[in-house]
């Protein structure tokens, strides 16, 4: 009778395999489980960061908060991601002092005034802003500058592209991100950061009363920011026109530039010379008319410049 009940409160060698199998296929289904979970945190962290990526060097295009981003402060893309984070030997922001004639000084800011995202400098720090998938096996882009993720250039030269290489980390292909295994990027092209200026229309009250006057010549000049020489100017083409009244008169007067230029969005300024027949100021004093002081003026990228009103 012992014996029977000894053999009724042990686990048969049948049962003891059952358990094992069933513990088994429980723990795989764990460690999947936990592995899913993990590949999808780096794949939402992989779409979060490009996204802070690109809003930090062209913004969120909320204008109406003041955008203060990297491409808009320094007139140009960051050379690489650490640019975003730490200033090293790039110029800080300043106001620079523009000469447009002695008495018409205005002040310009240029520079770098970061961080445009907080996040530790080092690449060996949990919150670095380390591809999550671990970074391509090619050196260049596992340094401090680039921590794991590739940025290329695209073109034109004004554009630009972010890329993670996904859990493969090979290079292709891209399906936006469908699968894990695909590469993740972001583009920021021309027009995210730059604005095209064929031309600026200025409506303005011309003072000048006397028809005794020979044709007054005047040309545009547009400030904007350079990354080699800070803030930077354009000249238009002469505009030439009459004085035909003794009264002030309103006019609407269209200032062409090269077909092809394009310069940094955000605030940049405008005065109007008087100059010569091939369009060269010939005194930075004469502002038109009556010693006009040049005005900032708001490029949005995106948009058109509307009349200025002068």
């Amino acid at each position: 009778m012992r014996e029977q009940m000894k053999r009724q409160t042990g686990l048969t060698l049948l049962e003891l395999v059952v358990s094992l199998l069933v513990m088994t296929i429980l723990t795989s289904v764990a460690i999947t489980s936990v592995s899913g979970i993990q590949e999808q945190a780096r794949y939402e962290k992989t779409v979060r960061l490009l996204k802070e990526f690109k809003k930090a060097i062209v913004g969120d295009g909320d204008w109406s908060k003041g955008i203060r981003a990297y491409a808009f402060d320094m007139g140009t893309l960051p050379p690489n991601l650490r640019a975003l984070i730490t200033r090293d030997s790039q110029p800080t922001w300043r106001l620079v002092t523009v000469n447009a004639g002695t008495s018409a000084q205005f002040h310009m800011g240029f520079g770098w005034r970061g961080p445009y995202l907080y996040s530790s400098a080092s690449p060996d720090d949990p919150d670095a802003l380390r591809d999550s998938w671990g970074g391509v096996t090619n050196p260049t882009y596992d340094n401090n500058q680039y921590y794991g993720w590739v940025m290329s250039p695209l073109s034109p030269v004004t554009s630009m592209r972010i890329e993670s290489y996904g859990s493969d980390h090979k290079n292709g292909p891209s399906d936006n991100c469908a699968a894990y295994e695909d590469d993740c990027l972001i583009d920021i092209t021309t027009n995210d950061w730059r604005i095209p200026v064929p031309n600026i229309t200025l409506q303005f009250l011309d003072t000048t009363t006397t028809t005794a006057s020979p044709p007054v010549t005047t040309c545009l000049r547009l400030y904007y920011r350079s990354p080699t020489l800070g803030v930077t100017s354009i000249t238009s083409n002469s505009v030439s026109f009459s004085i035909t009244t003794s009264n002030p008169t309103t006019r609407r007067v269209r200032f062409d530039f090269p077909a092809s230029l394009s310069v940094p969005a955000g605030q940049n300024f405008i005065a109007l010379f008087r100059c010569d027949a091939s369009g060269n100021v010939t005194n930075v004093n004469n502002l038109y008319p009556n010693d006009h002081r040049p005005i900032p003026i708001d490029m949005q990228p995106g948009s058109t410049i509307p009349v200025v009103f002068w």
